[in-house]
């Protein structure tokens, strides 16, 4: 039981303090932008603007890393320095973006052929297009440096490593309740999403497999696809996806992630990488 509280009062605490942080960087920003432009502190939303989704999220970046030096320094009293020393794996970092890529591109044909969707031209402008490659990257890299870095490190030294990796799953869906036209379907997929991103960052044994998937799932499905992407505004990307078929297929105004088709690809892999992980060639190294 004190070692369930403590796991869930470390889960409270990384998000607080990471709130705490975004919200000072944010502040700071805002201010900044204000005194540049002679408006003063005046906050305004950056959502509809491409370049800004880009700032916002690298700040947010910013906030998670800052965010667990901290703990690591004055909670963990471990050396920070142990966070550093992670290097760019470019081989995990590839098979990730593949497997990532993959997946919605399979999830896309298969409605198409279901005749839930239709395909067409897209508008985009290469520059907005950079910015959101950008922005989609950092949304990936703040995100699974939080929950497949940080949370589900500390989760495998309290608990076995299944339900680290199931735990950390559950905490990362769960923050995703606030999204615009989040419902059961979305749950149970994000849920998958995250037992997928846990057990491919187990077996790497670095977060750059995660981040690679998580950075193509959502990067394809958006500015590529022009589907929603967890409830985010749908936009033109490349091409141009209408909706026409039944929305727990389609995932409706969330997007694929709450498709049943997307359900059934990630129950597929993600029984794959346990079949992986636990029974074909086991791993048994806690999260480093």
């Amino acid at each position: 039981m004190k070692k369930v509280l403590l796991v869930l009062l470390r889960t409270v605490l990384l998000h607080v303090v990471f709130v705490a942080v975004l919200l000072g960087l944010t502040g700071l920003y805002y201010f900044l932008r204000g005194e540049i432009e002679g408006t003063g502190f005046s906050p305004r939303s950056y959502a509809e603007v491409p370049h800004n989704q880009m700032i916002m999220a690298m700040i947010t970046f910013l906030a998670a890393f800052l965010t667990i030096l901290l703990l690591v320094r004055f909670i963990d009293k471990r050396p920070m320095v142990e966070m550093l020393k992670s290097r760019f794996n470019i081989k995990q970092f590839g098979y990730g973006s593949l497997l990532g890529a993959g997946m919605i591109v399979v999830v896309t044909f298969i409605l198409m052929l279901m005749n839930q969707v239709g395909l067409g031209k897209g508008n985009f402008h290469m520059q907005s297009l950079s910015f959101l490659l950008l922005y989609y990257l950092f949304v990936a890299l703040y995100q699974e440096f939080l929950y497949r870095g940080y949370l589900l490190g500390y989760y495998t030294k309290q608990m076995p490593v299944y339900l680290a990796v199931l735990f950390s799953a559950v905490v990362f869906a769960l923050m995703h309740m606030a999204n615009r036209s989040f419902n059961p379907v979305a749950l149970v997929n994000v849920i998958l999403l995250g037992v997928v991103l846990g057990l491919l960052r187990i077996r790497g044994r670095n977060l750059w497999a995660p981040i690679g998937l998580h950075f193509l799932w959502n990067f394809v499905q958006g500015p590529v696809f022009g589907f929603s992407v967890s409830g985010s505004p749908r936009s033109h990307g490349i091409f141009l996806v209408w909706l026409r078929g039944n929305e727990n297929m389609t995932g409706g105004s969330f997007g694929p992630n709450a498709s049943m088709v997307t359900m059934v690809i990630l129950l597929a892999l993600s029984g794959w990488l346990v079949y992986r992980q636990f029974y074909q060639h086991r791993v048994t190294e806690s999260a480093e």
